[in-house]
């Protein structure tokens, strides 16, 4: 079993954030989310319909930037548009557009591959975001990002999530991260993963990614959590 006894209900436009030791399956309810996966019981119903295959709807991100470096930025951007069937004219302009919210819109034409992993980390984010999902689903998609660029790139994707208001399930093994830019963080139990905590954070936005303990009240978050987290990981 990677996940037992697992009930959560998550309303549309929250961003929640998944955190456990390794192994707790995570991943794998991101997987029975987006489709990818069938509980062998119970159900995963998304707007009140039972999930039994990929939607348009929902994109997931990868930890890894999972570009394709035989194509330039503005093509990656536009590959979930082409397998939709959308016209040409249409994805080049959602392409530069996403392109030039996250910050590159120079770049479009750049390969891949003489871009920098924050810069492709960025590309990765307009492809999803392109696709205008109801429902995103991500990965620890940040964490090959050295520290300063992390911050940046985790800034302009909150900033890009709050005009838009997606439906994010979000899974990392950084507190800070899930305190900082979640709603909500669901700690989860050693294998098999149940739901041990669900704790609202009710941090004021805009919140300081850069100094995180100039918010007030997040040490108290992040101590709370790092024992309860600790319990699982000794266990």
């Amino acid at each position: 079993r990677a996940v037992w006894d697992v009930d959560l209900e998550i309303h549309a436009g929250e961003f929640v954030f998944l955190v456990g030791p390794s192994g707790c399956g995570k991943t794998t309810l991101l997987g029975l989310i987006a489709g990818l996966e069938r509980p062998r019981e119970g159900a995963v119903e998304r707007d009140g319909e039972a999930v039994r295959a990929t939607s348009p709807d929902v994109a997931y991100m990868l930890a890894r930037d999972a570009l394709l470096p035989w194509l330039t930025a503005e093509e990656n951007v536009e590959l979930g548009l082409r397998v939709r069937g959308l016209p040409r004219d249409e994805r080049r302009r959602r392409s530069a557009e996403w392109l030039r919210r996250v910050g590159l819109a120079e770049f479009g034409r750049s390969g891949i591959l003489r871009l920098s992993q924050g810069m492709r980390q960025r590309v990765a984010i307009a492809r999803t975001l392109a696709m205008t999902p109801k429902c995103i689903l991500m990965d620890e998609p940040f964490a090959a990002l050295d520290a300063l660029t992390r911050v940046l790139v985790q800034q302009e994707f909150v900033d890009l999530w709050e005009r838009e208001r997606q439906t994010i399930v979000f899974v990392t093994h950084d507190l800070a991260e899930a305190i900082l830019l979640g709603d909500r963080v669901v700690l989860m139990s050693k294998r098999p993963g149940r739901i041990v905590a669900d704790i609202r954070v009710e941090l004021p936005r805009p919140r300081n990614l850069d100094f995180p303990y100039a918010n007030d009240g997040f040490e108290e978050y992040h101590q709370l959590l790092s024992a309860r987290l600790r319990d699982e990981v000794r266990a």
